[in-house]
């Protein structure tokens, strides 16, 4: 997903499909070029799927992220 735009419009099919849809952070380490996350996500009806996330930062702005499901 790239810009804002799209990414909005990425979260607002995620929201609409899965009406209740939320993230319980874990553990989040960062520094300035690594962001590292750990999180549950919780969907009413689903049961609770843990989730690492890192985002690359470069200048501020993230330039990549990788996630990975449980």
């Amino acid at each position: 997903v790239r810009g804002k735009a799209r990414l909005r419009d990425w979260w607002q099919d995620a929201f609409a499909r899965l009406p209740g849809l939320r993230y319980e952070p874990l553990t989040i380490t960062a520094d300035e070029e690594r962001v590292w996350m750990e999180y549950a996500r919780k969907a009413p009806g689903e049961p609770d799927m843990p989730v690492a996330e890192v985002l690359d930062v470069s200048r501020g702005r993230i330039v990549a992220s990788r996630v990975f499901h449980g």
